[in-house]
């Protein structure tokens, strides 16, 4: 009895078995800066993203713009060898307007416009070896042409490597409202979209001179759908607030097109990702001389999903300060925030039926993130932003058709700067 299909789609399973990487950039230079620990104290189109009831709070009308530049670095170990890869982008990260509405009680303030609060970057390279290790008897891997490899076989990975690119946009509508004094209530309406390109090769070969394969594809895939946001803020004087959002699960399609460079063969296909439910809690605190906020996130299980990193629960926390130096016309921020390893939070359906690989195992690490920021004001109606982010997490993917562990230590960093009109 033989396993036959291509050697690419099963020597190399642990290369290609995971879902698309995400990170989850945020909205704002200034919330950036405070380590994304934003919900309590948003005042700005970032609100769009973190929390909408913010708007209702926002006395002015706002003209926002932000770019960013990324840098990934990784260091990729399998069998004992290990690689390195480094990769930068620069991207247009939001563009967006803020539009009080006077009232004779409380407030109102609606916002429009583009972010991109996800990002698809992802780099690694390696070599190494690895042992085919599926014990049961009278099974081997064929690649179709006769050759094979037994049980206890290596296979050496001359070179694999796998880039990554591509941002998942919002198109955003939101309105916030003060419902009664120092209470607020907002929802946001986005239409998600975005393309994520990614290029993968492989160069392989085993000791009976089977097996030697290289090949080469390029994938690109297109995203669309919808994502709905509510949120709460409570400020009961000038000095607390605290801020709540719920993120309605999202459904988004998607598109794929892959070209294998070896063959000229074109594979088309589509599906569906669904996220679960998310939400954060934040409180701050604003002082004379600083202002502290602090925020908590959960996301639930996904309830189509009975094992595997989605289905458990997520959380994450964080805190942030903002100190005003009035000698420099400035404020100055700093943040951190800590989540469990949820960098894959998407099921994917393909005809309605849940995909997923009983073989391999993705597990990652805690993702730390540290931030510094600063706000400049340059008039009165005028500020520039900059935060800089440094993150870094590792994951490690097991496939038990396989004896070693492919092992990726991530490294990002982050430069924002946006710009502000308030008037």
């Amino acid at each position: 009895m033989y396993k036959s299909a291509l050697i690419f789609s099963l020597a190399v399973s642990m290369l290609f078995a995971e879902s698309p990487l995400i990170l989850i950039d945020g909205v704002g230079t200034k919330a950036q800066g405070m380590g994304n620990n934003y919900t309590a104290i948003v005042n700005d189109y970032s609100a769009v993203f973190w929390n909408p009831s913010g708007l209702a709070f926002i006395p002015v009308r706002e003209i926002h713009a932000g770019m960013n530049i990324t840098g990934m670095s990784t260091e990729t170990a399998l069998g004992g060898t290990e690689k390195s890869f480094k990769k930068s982008h620069f991207g247009f990260s939001s563009a967006g307007l803020v539009r009080s509405i006077p009232t004779t009680q409380g407030g109102f303030a609606f916002a429009a416009g583009y972010s991109s609060p996800y990002s698809f970057m992802d780099v690694s390279r390696y070599r190494g070896v690895d042992v085919y290790n599926d014990p049961t008897p009278n099974i081997v891997l064929s690649n179709g042409d006769g050759n094979y490899l037994r049980y206890g076989d290596s296979l050496w990975y001359d070179d694999s490597k796998n880039v990554s690119n591509g941002t998942l946009g919002m198109w955003s509508a939101a309105a916030g409202w003060q419902i009664s004094n120092g209470f607020g209530f907002g929802v946001t309406a986005s239409f998600l979209n975005g393309k994520q390109m990614n290029h993968r090769s492989l160069y392989t070969h085993n000791y009976r001179g089977v097996f030697d394969y290289e090949t080469d594809i390029a994938t690109e895939t297109e995203y669309y759908g919808f994502d709905l946001r509510i949120g709460a803020m409570y400020q009961p004087n000038t000095f607390l607030s605290a801020g709540a959002r719920l993120e309605i699960p999202q459904v988004i399609r998607y598109k794929t097109l892959q070209r294998y460079a070896s063959d000229g063969l074109v594979v088309k296909g589509n599906g569906t990702l669904r996220s679960s439910m998310g939400s954060a809690l934040g409180l701050a605190a604003t002082l004379p001389f600083v202002k502290i906020a602090a925020d908590a996130t959960v996301r639930s299980p996904n309830p189509d999903v009975d094992e595997g990193d989605l289905a458990y629960w997520k959380i994450g926390a964080g805190v942030g300060l903002e100190i005003p130096v009035t000698a420099l016309n400035a404020l100055f921020r700093a943040g951190y925030s800590w989540k469990e390893y949820d960098l894959y939070p998407y099921a994917d359906y393909v005809d309605d039926m849940l995909q997923s690989d009983v073989n391999v195992d993705v597990n990652g690490s805690e993702l730390h993130r540290f931030n510094l920021g600063t706000t400049f004001v340059l008039s009165k109606n005028i500020t520039l932003d900059f935060a800089y982010t440094s993150m870094f997490f590792n994951t490690q993917t097991v496939d038990t058709d396989w004896r070693n562990t492919l092992e990726k230590r991530y490294s990002v960093n982050r430069f924002d700067c946006a710009f502000s009109i308030r008037y």
